[in-house]
């Protein structure tokens, strides 16, 4: 299940402001090359954004709720290997909507985002061209990796996953 929305509203401004403050420490995920921030709450994203993705999200389960958001800057050279998002973690918990927000895609091959079958084959079935405020959502346990970015500027997007909303 994947869905596609072609155009938020421009957050590039907003977002750059705090990634200074995200970016200095990082950690190594799928990234090779470039920079993921530390995992960050749903009360340190932009109000007005938070609202638009919980829109689009709630809209396809209103079940949900938002458990962490992450930016990811890639350079000339950096790639995501294929990964997904679901934790496994025990117990076990149902696959959730994981998305991608493309914040600044300044060029052209800047690196797509594939889409691999369950049993992560080989060869991608979907392909998706990094676009300026483009939101990507698909299910947290669907395989994707993020081509290398043939470009000499940062590709830069934020990564989000929501979770089941169940009482403990």
């Amino acid at each position: 299940m994947l869905y596609l929305w072609p155009q938020l509203e421009d957050y590039k401004k907003t977002l750059l402001l705090i990634m200074g403050d995200y970016t200095q420490i990082g950690r190594r995920k799928s990234n090779v090359g470039g920079v993921q921030s530390v995992l960050l709450g749903p009360e340190d994203m932009p109000d007005k954004l938070k609202s638009d993705i919980d829109a689009k999200v709630l809209s396809m389960n209103p079940n949900l709720k938002m458990i962490s958001w992450w930016v990811n800057i890639n350079g000339n050279g950096h790639r995501n290997d294929i990964h997904d998002h679901h934790d496994r973690t025990p117990p076990a918990k149902l696959a959730g909507i994981s998305g991608v927000f493309y914040v600044d895609i300044p060029d052209d091959n800047m690196g797509d985002i594939l889409f691999f079958g369950k049993a992560s084959s080989s060869s991608p079935i979907l392909r998706f061209e990094a676009r300026p405020n483009r939101l990507i959502l698909f299910s947290s346990d669907y395989p994707h990796s993020v081509e290398e970015n043939l470009s000499d500027k940062d590709r830069i997007s934020l990564s989000f996953n929501y979770i089941e909303n169940v009482n403990d």
